[in-house]
């Protein structure tokens, strides 16, 4: 069980209060929230409700508080009754620490209580390859069933083992059949980033485009995707921020603004695009020459 499903499955009449003080935390100041988080940290710790350790394991790492998150999962001296996303949490907070030998220890004490988990022995793969141990990742990642072939991470890796050893038309294809399985921003960048080294973008702005065209509303990729390709690609990288929810931000943001203008400046669209995209009175006051 994942902890996103884990968390579903709470009792909302008994885990309330304890979110509604966790969500409070984030309005108080520093002194007050650490207050309030270590009163959390103790009911937590002296309730026999599980549901509250999930919602307090899930606020800790929404919220990047990865010290605090080990801290309280190292303190859990019996964990023979935890599942496996207990575990995978676990190892996280080590790799967030780049700790990788940490990270390979957990992974172990896991694997030896779920021997058949595919997801923990892929973690595996994935903190070798980190440590750039590449014959080890590789020698276990044929070890796991070729079914897992139809998880995303398993194709992930494969491609991340490729690049380092610069086989780069193999990496592309891997990271594709990962993004067909789960359309992901991190295969996207890991598309973008292979491009720059074959100068062949065409996949990478097919995947892209692809991905927009099933998440409109991704602001934030949006704005990172325009800066990717607006150097090298400046139409492509234009229809990626050329949308009505994205003209407040353009017209706030004179950075972004002024490299839309730079890519508008090609001639690969027209002035009107122009007057479109940067029709904004903070703009008037900025030298842009069409």
């Amino acid at each position: 069980m994942t902890l996103g499903k884990a968390l579903l499955t709470l009792d909302k009449s008994q885990s309330s209060p304890l979110l509604l003080m966790l969500r409070s935390a984030n309005q108080l100041a520093i002194e007050e929230k650490n207050d309030l988080l270590i009163f959390v940290k103790n009911l937590v710790e002296n309730s026999q409700n599980t549901n509250f350790e999930l919602v307090y394991i899930a606020y800790l790492r929404s919220n990047n508080q990865w010290q605090n998150l080990d801290t309280f999962l190292s303190e859990k001296s019996n964990r023979a009754n935890w599942q496996i996303f207990h575990w995978q949490i676990y190892i996280e907070t080590a790799t967030r620490s780049q700790d990788w030998l940490l990270a390979e220890q957990r992974i172990e004490n896991a694997l030896e209580l779920f021997n058949n988990t595919t997801e923990l022995k892929l973690l595996q793969v994935q903190n070798l390859i980190r440590q750039q141990k590449l014959k080890h990742a590789k020698e276990k990642l044929a070890l796991i069933d070729a079914k897992s072939a139809l998880l995303p991470l398993y194709y992930e890796l494969s491609g991340n083992i490729d690049v380092f050893e610069k086989h780069y038309d193999s990496a592309k294809q891997h990271y594709l059949q990962s993004f067909e399985l789960s359309p992901h921003p991190e295969i996207l960048f890991k598309l973008f980033k292979l491009a720059t080294i074959t100068q062949d973008y065409d996949d990478a702005i097919d995947a892209t485009t692809r991905y927009f065209a099933q998440a409109p509303n991704e602001v934030t990729l949006r704005i990172d995707a325009f800066n990717w390709y607006a150097s090298t690609h400046p139409k492509q990288a234009l229809t990626f921020v050329d949308l009505p929810l994205l003209q407040k931000l353009i017209e706030d943001n004179w950075q972004l603004s002024n490299n839309i203008a730079y890519s508008i400046t090609t001639k690969l669209v027209t002035k009107r695009k122009l007057n479109t995209l940067l029709n904004s009175p903070s703009n008037h006051n900025q030298t842009i020459k069409v």
